[in-house]
């Protein structure tokens, strides 16, 4: 089988304008980019699917992203901007930017095509069976927070438009909580308020 650089771009192409990235497409692109990249020492398939597309967007969905990311930074032996992205791909923090392969190192060359030859001996092999080792951070969602925005939003003349009488109706039909339960709450905000004064 010959793996070409027009061959791999092709697929990225098709895998671009896809609504949803396909999980056969991302597994036969993990081990055909690292078996071409093996072969040609060429990393700008792997760039051009963890880059734009020529419409300014993401090849890849954030979360496919962020598992390729992971996945190619851990086996090629090529000089990256990793320390700049790591933070969206491990915890989706930040602005996601292309994670850019660059210089090959010398250095770790040999001990990384053997490991890259070997990893693709195994044909059950690819991003998915890889993916075990990705680090992911969860953040905890801040619900205070779109509790406010509900609010704000609840109360905009131009889109809810509600009375804070409403509003308040609102969180009292809430199961659990009644009107008793809401004056104790507000008591309890105003003491503090009151021991700064």
């Amino acid at each position: 089988m010959s793996i070409t650089f027009e061959k791999l771009m092709d697929c990225i192409a098709n895998v671009a304008q896809a609504e949803r990235i396909t999980k056969e497409g991302l597994r036969t692109l993990s081990r055909d980019i690292l078996a071409y990249m093996l072969e040609s020492e060429d990393v700008r398939p792997v760039n051009a699917l963890l880059g734009k597309a020529e419409n300014d967007k993401f090849v890849l969905t954030p979360m496919n992203w962020r598992v390729a990311v992971q996945y190619f930074a851990a086996f090629l032996p090529f000089t990256s901007n990793f320390e700049e992205v790591k933070d969206y791909a491990i915890k989706a923090k930040g602005v996601r930017q292309p994670l850019v392969f660059a210089k090959k190192s010398k250095k770790r060359w040999d001990r990384c095509a053997k490991d890259i030859a070997e990893w693709l001996e195994d044909e059950s092999n690819d991003i998915w069976s890889w993916s075990a080792n990705v680090k992911m951070e969860v953040q905890p969602t801040d619900y205070a927070k779109k509790i406010q925005q509900a609010v704000n939003a609840a109360m905009d003349e131009g889109k809810g438009n509600m009375s804070l009488a409403d509003v308040m109706s609102a969180i009292v039909a809430v199961e659990d909580v009644n009107v008793h339960d809401l004056m104790a709450a507000l008591e309890q905000m105003a003491v503090p308020q009151a021991d700064a004064a």
